[in-house]
């Protein structure tokens, strides 16, 4: 059985626009590494991800529904 992780990514900026259009923001791009990363591992976890822009809307998860936090980079 697969344990299930939870991580909830902080969006701590946006990247520059031609990014955001190519790949997605931050919390695409690192959700997508995240699962890549699963599957060249041949993982038996399993990810729970939410997404968090902290910038716009400064709320954040109950670290105690939390298992990691993964924050983006920030332009300050």
């Amino acid at each position: 059985m697969a344990r299930t992780l939870r991580v909830a990514i902080l969006e701590c900026d946006t990247p520059v626009a031609p990014v955001v259009e190519q790949v997605g923001n931050y919390g695409v791009i690192f959700e997508a590494l995240l699962k890549k990363g699963l599957v060249a591992a041949n993982s038996s976890v399993d990810f729970e991800i939410s997404k968090w822009n902290v910038v716009g809307n400064p709320v954040y998860p109950n670290p105690n529904d939390i298992d990691a936090f993964l924050l983006s980079g920030s332009s300050k």
